[in-house]
């Protein structure tokens, strides 16, 4: 066996542990992935992605219905260059004319914002699932493991 040369008190804690158990850290199974596509040499990724739906706010001086917004959904990868989102606004605009016969938008000025919940995951690529958080407790289980030997 592996572990005939580890005193017998730390093999229990280890198998006492274990996801399978009934009390076991469940998290560890997440580790177990990662251990085993490591051993294959495969790289994990880390993507960026949007966690909830974009917030817009849009202040206009003249009525402006917003239509046809779009934008990732939760989940997809937001990678570089990636359109976070967009909207059609159907302005309806006064124009005043110029004493050099140009006509200048009147009431035309407007300000945008926009507010992203983002998240960071860890996976295999292309099969990112384990959000940065889960991560972090993850490695705060193997640290408070460690502390016991």
């Amino acid at each position: 066996m592996m572990l005939d040369f580890v005193d017998p008190t730390h093999v229990a804690t280890i198998e006492s542990v274990q996801p399978y158990q009934p009390n076991g850290l469940q998290r560890l199974s997440t580790l177990e992935r990662y251990s085993n596509a490591d051993k294959h040499r495969l790289i994990h990724a880390a993507v960026s992605n949007l966690i909830d739906t974009p917030q817009i706010a849009f202040a206009r001086i003249v009525p402006v219905p917003i239509s046809n917004v779009s934008y990732p959904h939760p989940g997809e990868p937001v990678i570089d260059g990636t359109e976070v989102a967009r909207f059609k606004g159907h302005l309806r605009m006064s124009f005043l004319p110029q004493p050099d016969g140009r006509l200048e938008v009147f009431n035309s000025s407007m300000h945008i914002e926009a507010a992203f919940k983002g998240g960071i995951l860890f996976g295999e690529q292309g099969a990112e699932d384990t959000p940065a958080p889960l991560f972090r407790l993850i490695l705060s289980d193997i640290r408070d493991l460690l502390k016991r030997f």
